[in-house]
């Protein structure tokens, strides 16, 4: 597997005495695995291939940022999926995600991701992507936080249907 994202993960290894290690690698992996596929032609192809899938994964993801946290570096990940920019990153307590998109999304909020009344801390996103919209106001340009993996995946699962809808 040679990504542009498997590439930034393998430059940006933490040192095996941080303690965090072990995480990092089980969450990026995770994107990497389980993620960044969704968003991908192939991921949903009857005819499956592996070197497709990663040429779609590095068509539509880029890392756009980084930032600091439990002294190692994380990245801030772009995916462009049908006109649609997702930017998100973790810092081993919360996700926090960016959905820019030209059509309204609709996705089920009861207790799916929380968007009102919370602090967004944007670390790493660029500037163009520190949305300040909250997904009650604006269905098109949102925030989301989100607290652990599962709540993420099917986040992304469902973002990911609505917008091939």
């Amino acid at each position: 597997m040679d990504t542009k994202f498997q590439k930034w993960l393998l430059d940006h290894q933490p040192d095996d005495n941080m303690r965090w290690k072990d995480n990092f690698w089980h969450t990026y992996c995770f994107w990497r695995d389980s993620i960044l596929p969704m968003f991908t032609d192939e991921f949903y192809s009857k005819r499956f291939n592996w070197d497709a899938l990663f040429i779609g994964i590095d068509k539509n993801t880029d890392v756009v940022g980084e930032h600091m946290s439990k002294s190692i570096i994380n990245p801030v990940v772009k995916i462009t999926y049908k006109d649609v920019e997702i930017v998100f990153r973790y810092n081993f307590y919360d996700y926090e995600v960016a959905v820019l998109s030209p059509k309204a999304i609709e996705l089920p909020m009861e207790k799916l991701f929380v968007s009102k009344e919370t602090d967004f801390f944007y670390q790493g996103f660029p500037k163009e992507y520190q949305v300040k919209e909250r997904y009650e106001d604006n269905n098109r340009r949102f925030v989301a936080k989100i607290y652990d993996d599962y709540s993420f995946y099917t986040f992304m699962f469902l973002l990911q249907r609505a917008i091939s809808e």
